[in-house]
């Protein structure tokens, strides 16, 4: 998919909109419609109906029945099943293109329509995309933005205008929940870290760097607890020796997180928020010439994570795996039953799973 299909909701032009409408009221290839017909089907008024239909003769799509009868000269057109918004994260994420990626898959084995906005790793771009799909007219929308202090307000201007929301990783109020099981994952890293660190005597290292994102909110920083929980069921942990900094969620903000703390010869067990913020993490402590003293889980699996597993001699121990490249079919099938309203939990969580270099490839076998 291109990138003005993938920005298709920046792109559209309301009359060719609205003369698909026109096309769309007509269900068969013999049936007849009149003015009056084709108003009642697409809630347009009377006078830009009338021109659209003027219009849709003239360039041959529509032909006369009779002096006040149209009907079509081409196959009817399918009518979308429903208009699905999806306000994804960026382009700029590995993850959220996998997120993206998956949804559009989705929506194509499906007869739904989808319009794109792009959050742009932003609150404000996150506020306006919201009053974008509601201009669009969505019948259902799903949000993936990362800012826990813009949540209320993007829910908000979807409730105000009706929409179900969907949210992805990040609680909205009153949305539908889709995502991380936080604490869990981060249960996970932690036991994985703590096994290894037993394994090899380093149960008494001099920092426990936990790279956080606080403005991703509690739920995402939750990830950390857990790992502290996991870690500790293996060792004991002493909370002197952990710090805590904030990556921001991006491998920039890893790297310069990790140059401000790391130095050579001391013992570092880090857990971290995401992919990213790890992996920039990791690059700080080579360039101190700290990596051997160093060793780190992260989560997402995504595939700057995967590709980090791969390397040869990384100090990445593993990554829990969140299958973005998944999401996209389970959040269709949410969305196809919250607007059928079929009853569904406030929670859907995503599988988890530890990837690490010795099954990376079978887990994503084919990916080089």
């Amino acid at each position: 998919m291109n990138e003005k299909q993938a920005n298709s909701g920046r792109y559209l032009i309301d009359s060719v909109m609205r003369a698909c409408e026109v096309l769309r009221a007509f269900r068969r290839r013999d049936e007849t419609l009149n003015l009056t017909d084709v108003v009642a089907r697409t809630g347009l008024n009377t006078s830009r109906t009338f021109r659209l239909l003027r219009t849709l003769e003239h360039e041959g799509l529509l032909e006369r029945a009779d002096a006040q009868s149209y009907r079509l000269r081409i196959a009817p057109l399918e009518r979308p099943r429903f208009r699905l918004g999806f306000a994804g994260q960026t382009p700029d994420s590995a993850f959220a293109r996998e997120v993206a990626d998956g949804v559009r898959r989705a929506v194509a084995e499906r007869n739904i329509q989808l319009v794109e906005v792009d959050n742009r790793f932003s609150a404000e771009a996150a506020l306006r995309g919201a009053d974008q799909l509601i201009r669009e007219r969505v019948d259902a929308a799903i949000e993936f933005q990362t800012f826990v202090e813009a949540a209320p307000a993007v829910a908000a201007k979807f409730r105000e205008a009706g929409i179900p929301l969907i949210a992805i990783d990040i609680p909205h109020p009153g949305a539908l929940f889709f995502g991380a099981d936080n604490y869990r994952a981060g249960l996970i890293a932690g036991r994985a870290l703590g096994a290894w660190a037993k394994r090899h005597g380093w149960t008494k290292p001099e920092r426990i760097l936990l790279v956080g994102m606080p403005v991703a909110g509690a739920l995402a920083e939750s990830r950390l607890e857990g790992t502290l929980a996991g870690l500790s069921e293996k060792m004991p942990v002493d909370a002197r020796r952990v710090v805590r900094v904030d990556g921001g969620g991006t491998f920039e903000g890893g790297l310069e997180a990790g140059r401000r703390v790391l130095r050579s010869g001391e013992i570092t067990l880090i857990s971290g928020i995401n992919d990213p913020s790890v992996l920039g993490v990791l690059r700080a402590a080579e360039e101190a010439g700290a990596a051997q003293e160093c060793v780190a889980v992260s989560q997402g699996a995504s595939a700057e994570g995967r590709r980090e597993l791969r390397r040869t001699g990384t100090r990445l121990l593993g990554s829990v795996a969140y299958f973005p490249e998944r999401y996209g079919e389970r959040l269709m099938e949410l969305a196809v039953n919250l607007l059928d309203g079929e009853p569904l939990p406030p929670a859907v969580f995503t599988e988890h799973e530890m990837i690490t270099p010795a099954n990376v490839g079978l887990r994503y076998a084919g990916e080089i």
